[in-house]
C-alpha cells in the first residue's frame, strides 16, 4: 500500500518554515537539480513547490505562465511573495532588480591570448571562463574568433 494522501496545503505547511525577517516561507524538502527551487509531487508528477503554493492559495496558473518571486528567494513558497507572469516578464523583473545572470563581455587581447593558451593546454572553456570572469560563450567566441569589438 502507498503513502496516505495528504492535502497539498498541508504538504506546503509541513515542508516550509517561516523566516521572520523577510516573511518568506522557506521550503525545507527536496529541491530541483537545476537550481534551489523546491519541488514536490502531485498526481505522480513533479512540480515546482512555489508554483503549487500559488495554485493552492491564490488560484490556477496557465501552462504558458510562470510563477515569479517578488522576494527573489527561490526557496520561498509564501503565496503573498509570488506573482504570475510570462517568462519575458520574469526576465524583465530580474533585469530591473539588477540580478540578470550575465552580461556579454569581450576580452582584451591579453585575456584572449591567455584563454587560448589555457584552452590548448587542456583546460575546459567553463574553467577558463570562471578564471577570467566571463561566460563559456565568451571564451568560445574568443578562441574561435567569433566576436565583435
Amino acid at each position: 500500500m502507498g503513502r496516505p494522501y495528504i492535502p497539498l496545503d498541508q504538504v506546503i505547511e509541513r515542508h516550509s518554515i517561516p523566516e521572520p525577517n523577510s516573511g518568506c516561507w522557506l521550503w525545507t524538502a527536496a529541491v530541483s537539480g537545476s537550481g534551489p527551487y523546491g519541488r514536490t509531487t502531485k498526481d505522480g508528477k513533479t512540480y515546482p513547490a512555489h508554483r503549487l503554493s500559488y495554485q493552492i492559495y491564490r488560484g490556477p496558473v496557465r501552462s504558458d505562465q510562470v510563477v515569479c518571486h517578488k522576494c527573489d528567494n527561490p526557496y520561498c513558497v509564501n503565496p503573498e511573495h509570488l506573482f504570475i507572469g510570462t517568462q519575458k516578464d520574469n526576465v524583465h523583473d530580474a533585469i530591473r532588480k539588477g540580478r540578470f545572470p550575465f552580461r556579454r563581455r569581450v576580452l582584451t587581447p591579453a585575456q584572449e591570448a591567455t584563454a587560448k593558451v589555457l584552452f590548448y593546454s587542456g583546460l575546459t572553456r567553463t574553467d577558463i571562463g570562471r578564471r577570467l570572469g566571463v561566460s563559456t560563450q565568451t571564451i568560445t567566441r574568443s578562441i574561435y574568433g567569433r566576436h565583435r569589438r
